[in-house]
């Protein structure tokens, strides 16, 4: 089985993988937290610059196993925010790859028939992982 990747140009053409090793790898190195919550911490206001270069590390490690999260910290500063790309443009590649994963669409539960996730909220319109609000009745 091949695992997927998400192209990601910093210094020079990288790629991009996450897969079951990445997961653990992440969720041990945050301590433990669950992989769900590492993801809500990538996504919305709940952004932390610690997750995401942690998980941009090692999201480039298996490319490139002598990268240190230092050395992509000044890859995000030099060749992204620099360029002029944002942390946003980031953190959806990030997205890409957790889906390309194959991981992430078995962990959030499929849609109800109703279009809501199951668990009562409604895909974002972004496509993020973050639930939407439920609209209200005016």
């Amino acid at each position: 089985m091949s695992l997927s990747s998400v192209p990601i140009t910093l210094d020079r053409d990288r790629t991009l993988v996450l897969g079951i090793r990445e997961f653990r790898e992440i969720e041990q190195r945050l301590g433990g937290k669950p992989l769900l919550e590492v993801l809500g911490m990538l996504t919305g206001r709940g952004l932390r610059l610690e997750i995401l270069i942690r998980v941009l590390w090692v999201a480039l490690k298996r490319e490139d196993p002598k990268l240190t999260e230092a050395r992509v910290e000044d890859l995000v500063q030099e060749t992204w925010l620099d360029a002029g790309h944002t942390i946003g443009e980031l953190c959806d590649l990030l997205g890409e790859a957790l889906q390309a994963s194959g991981v992430i669409p078995r962990l959030v539960p499929p849609p109800a028939e109703d279009g809501t996730t199951g668990n009562g909220s409604r895909p974002s319109p972004s496509g993020s992982l973050a639930p939407s609000p439920l609209p209200t009745d005016a």
